[in-house]
Order: structure tokens, then sequence, then C-alpha cells
């Protein structure tokens, strides 16, 4: 031991002077890097000094420009030029809104020098939706940038229909396939308008036996208003062995080979769109009042801030260790109470990679949990459920439910709210949402299916609660040029 004390007293003799050696070194190197940065900021401020003043005046024209953005963000409009100072000079804005997300701003920066004042003008044309932009998620139940699947094939309906409040819309196709083997009810009702901006296609055909109808309570609205795609809608109706179907604004059906045919139509289903097209195969179809021209208004289609999510998930991963994974993550058999910081109500669950959920445990109520992967979001099997919770899946790519609810009473799972945001596909079976709220935003298509039985689902609208910063409004400039200046 005295030998390895002795041995370590020559090394750190040794330590102190190579410690001395670096601490010089160092003291040489930060002497060089400081007065390199000295000369670096004595170069820019000499830069800003030697700018001419009209360089100077343009400078502070710009500058005002965004102060005229945030006053737009803001909602801090005014009415008539607004004046301040910015960079040693003077400013003066005008900000014209043009439509309801379109604004035209005039900046005009002056600067004195020598007496003199010089002045350099902007003209911008910029588009900014404000709270628009979450229209999509704020007014349709179910959104696709591309089109909307909706197929009901496999069932028996007993009378209770598939009912969906609230608004439905594709920025191209929607295609609803209202197809059961045997029907003794209504089949799907949309109680909202049905929106698609090429094409609309609704084919009701029971396979077997039974009335069928298919109800659209709301508008069918085609074609983009202010755009030459005027749009399509086309309808048919097929009948079964036994069987007879209906399309109309609201139809009360009759089994055919029992009851004699009655019928209630409203004058309420407007159809808006360039071409239409129905055909009866032993069906009947309700046309309503057609309106030849364009019905979908331009919307703003919402996109996800990963990396916003990403932030919050690692926060709170300092306090469970389980919110971030880099890589997939498997939820088979978890429960929520695995990821909600202690004395919070609130869990954001973040992978890189997949995320995917089997036999899940929602053993909290009150809770709003945030699912976000860079890949595919996959659930199957059973998600047991409670009541009042928030429900959100953010993924990159496919969000896919295909689930079994557990077997409890309905109204334990009630007043829950469903958000997905899919940047590609969403893939979901309505019947698993029945008795809750739903908003379904993807990127790419929407396909429906009809599992779990889909004639037990009642899904209603409910606008998610997402955070505005997660999903980024930008300003938009459509036009920028510089005006000729009046005056010095």
């Amino acid at each position: 031991m005295k030998g390895l004390t002795g041995s370590g007293g020559e090394k750190h003799g040794n330590e102190k002077g190579f410690a001395l050696i670096m601490v010089l070194i160092a003291l040489l190197m930060l002497s060089v890097l400081g007065a390199l940065s000295l000369l670096v900021m004595v170069s820019s401020l000499q830069g800003v000094a030697n700018l001419k003043p009209e360089d100077r005046a343009f400078q502070v024209a710009e500058a005002a420009l965004h102060v005229a953005h945030a006053k737009i963000v803001n909602d801090d409009l005014e009415a008539g030029p607004v004046s301040g100072e910015i960079l040693g000079g003077d400013y003066t804005i005008e900000i014209t809104p043009t439509s309801s997300t379109d604004f035209t701003v005039i900046s005009e920066g002056s600067y004195e020098s020598g007496g003199r004042t010089y002045r350099r003008k902007i003209r911008e044309e910029v588009s900014y939706s404000g709270m628009q932009a979450f229209d999509v998620m704020r007014k349709y139940l179910l959104f696709a940038k591309n089109n909307i699947n909706i197929t009901l094939d496999d069932i028996v309906n007993l009378n209770l229909p598939v009912t969906v409040y609230g608004p439905i819309r594709a920025e191209k196709n929607v295609s609803i396939r209202n197809q059961p083997v045997a029907s003794i009810g209504d089949g799907l009702t949309f109680n909202g308008d049905v929106e698609a901006v090429e094409k609309l296609y609704v084919e009701t055909a029971p396979k077997v036996a039974g009335g069928l109808n298919t109800k659209i309570l709301g508008d069918i609205r085609t074609g983009r208003v202010g755009g030459s795609n005027t749009g399509i809608v086309d309808l048919l109706v097929d009948d079964g062995w036994f069987s007879d179907g209906r399309i109309g604004a609201a139809a009360n059906f009759r089994l055919v080979w029992l009851i004699p045919p009655i019928f209630r139509v409203t004058d309420k289903w407007d159809i808006y769109c360039g071409t239409l097209s129905s055909r009866e195969g032993g069906g009947d179809i309700f046309l309503g009042n057609r309106v030849n021209q364009p019905g979908c208004e331009p919307v703003y289609i919402p996109q996800a801030d990963f990396a916003y999510y990403k932030a919050l998930a690692r926060e709170q991963h300092k306090s469970t260790g389980k919110n971030f994974v880099d890589g997939d993550l498997n939820l088979n058999g978890r429960s929520i109470s695995e990821f909600v910081p202690a004395g919070s109500s609130v869990a954001v669950i973040y992978a890189t990679g997949n995320i995917s959920v089997s036999n899940f445990i929602w053993d909290q109520t009150n809770i709003k949990a945030t699912f976000v992967c860079e890949g595919d979001f996959t659930s199957t099997s059973t998600f047991t459920i409670l009541n009042s919770l928030q429900c959100q899946v953010i993924a990159k790519h496919d969000a896919t439910f295909n689930n079994e609810w557990d077997i409890v009473p309905q109204v334990i799972r009630e007043n829950n709210a469903f958000f997905v945001w899919a940047g590609n596909n969403a893939n979901i079976n309505m019947g698993m949402w029945s008795g809750n709220s739903l908003q379904v935003t993807a990127m790419n298509d929407i396909n429906v299916s009809s599992r779990n039985a889909f004639d037990l689902c009642a899904v209603r609208y409910r606008p998610p609660d997402v955070d505005v910063a997660g999903f980024p409004i930008d300003i938009t400039v459509k036009d920028w040029r510089e005006l000729p200046s009046e005056g010095t």
C-alpha cells in the first residue's frame, strides 16, 4: 500500500505540472478566440455602420413587416396606419384585409442621415387562416385529404342503424357502400353534410333480404367553390333476392314481401354538383333539390408538429421513465396509469418508430392521453376504457383502430372523446366508437369498416382539444415587391 501511495504521490506531482501547462494553453486559446470574436464583432458593427442610409431605411421597412405579421396573427388590426421605431429608424405599416384569410401589408421605413430622410416602401400580399386553420378539426367528424371509403357489407342490421352525427368531407372522393346481408331497419344515416370535392358515390343494396335505407339528413356538396371542378354525384340502388333499398333525405323502409310501400320524404336534401346520375335497380332514390353549382368551400388542412410533441414526451419521461421511446413501442397489456406523471391528468407517449396497442386498459378517468409516433399506430384486440377521457393519436404514417370493447355497460364508456390524425391513412371500424365522440383527420384516405356489431353504432362529432402549438399556423407570403418611395 505504501509503495502504491508513493508512486501515486509522484504521479500527483507530475499531474500538477501537466495541469499548469494545460491552463496556459487554454488561456492562450481563449485570448486568441477572444481577439477573433472581438474582430468579428467590430467587423459586423462596421458593416452595419457602413450601410448606405437608403439601405438602412430598407432594413427598417423589412423589420416592420414582422411587426405587421405579429398583428395579423394576434388579430390586432387597427383602422389606418400604425407607426413606431425600430432599428434606429421610423416605420409606418398599414394592414388591409382583402378576405377572411388574406391581407395586403404596406410597410414604409425611414432613416435620417446628414440632415436628410431616406425612405423605402414594401408591399406584401399575405395569407393567414388564424383559427380557421382548425376548421377541418372543428367541423368535420371525418376529413380526408384524399378519399373516404365507407363499407357496410358483413352484418345483419336489426333496426339499430349506423348513425353518424356530424359532417364528413374528402378532398377527392367519398364512396359509401351500404350492403349488409339482411336488414330490417335503416342501414346508414348521416346526420350532417356529406362533402366530396371530386365525386360522391353511394350504393345501397341489401344482398339477401330486408328493407334498407341510406339517409343523408344534411346536404350533399361536391365541386370546389371558386375552382373549375363542379363535382359529380352518382347514386345507385339495387335489390337483393327479397329486399328493397332506398336512398333519400328521409325514407321509411318496408319489408317488400310483408308490408306495402310506405314512404316519407322531406325536401331538405340539397345536392350541389355539376353532374348527377342515379340508377334504380328495383329500389328508390329521392333526389331532393338539385343545385347545379359547386358546394365545397376551400379549407386549410392542419399539419402536426412532431417536434413539439416529442419535447413534451421527453419532459414527462424524466418523471415516468416510460413516455419516450427511441424506436418501436409495444403497449400490449399495459395501462394508462403507467404514463401519467404524478399530480397530472395529461400524458404524452412518443415513439420514433411504431406504436402497437393490444388489450390496453384505461384505468383512470378524466385523463387526456396523446399517443404520437413517427411510424404506424395500430390498436387491436380489446380496448378497456372508463369514461370522461380524451384519447388522441397522432401518427406520421397510418393509424389503425380495429378493436373490440371490453364487455361493460355502454353508459360506463360514454362521454369520451377520441381524436385521430394520420399522416397517411386512417383505418377504423366505426362500431368501437359507439356512444362516444370522434374526429378523424387523414392526409391520405380514411377507410371505415363494419366489424364489431356496426349496426349498434351511433358516433357523434366533437372537436378535439388539441394543443395549438402542436398544429402551428404560418403566415404565407403570396406576393412581395418594393414600391416607389415618396419624399427624400
